[in-house]
């Protein structure tokens, strides 16, 4: 492969995975060249326009605001002690698994899926609701949104839409 060898003009940014020089000069921040072949003379050169001023999404602000209750772990601010104490709970995950140990999570809701799923014994000796709905064609138990896609692709009946 050819090298680009030039002597790069004011405003000229030489990459150097182009083989270039390591000059760098931005007086003129708005107009970026960058070669595209062997010669200097094909080198293509185009006005980036006026990046203007960086400025965060409102999205972004709410995010990273300075707000009363800061998280200790992560850059959210909140504005009620409620909120950044639920947030909290993704970092730490306070709840666990008492016969795996192997699970952890922030919300209660989590665990109680995890021991319906991989310890439903327990989960029926503790009284934990199973939240699942029985599709009437092969009485397969599912969430409600699953029980809804398996009732789409299944093979075994029409959908029907439960709402």
């Amino acid at each position: 492969m050819d090298s680009y060898q030039s002597n790069p003009g004011p405003g000229t940014y030489v990459d150097q995975s182009f083989g270039g020089s390591h000059d760098q000069n931005f007086q003129d921040q708005n107009t970026m060249s960058y070669p595209f072949s062997s010669t200097p003379s094909t080198a293509l050169s185009y006005d980036v326009g006026d990046p203007g001023p960086l400025e965060n999404t409102p999205q972004q602000e709410d995010r990273l605001s300075s707000a009363d209750f800061p998280c200790e772990y992560c850059e959210r601010g909140f504005s009620k002690q409620y909120e950044l104490t639920k947030h909290i709970r993704i970092h730490t995950k306070p709840l666990s698994c008492e016969i795996c140990w192997n699970f952890e999570t922030a919300q209660k809701k989590d665990l109680d899926r995890h021991l319906l799923v991989y310890h439903p014994s327990y989960a029926q000796s503790q009284n934990i609701p199973e939240n699942l709905k029985e599709c009437e064609d092969c009485r397969r138990k599912f969430r409600s949104d699953n029980l809804k896609r398996h009732q789409r692709n299944a093979k075994h009946g029409e959908y029907r839409d439960r709402t």
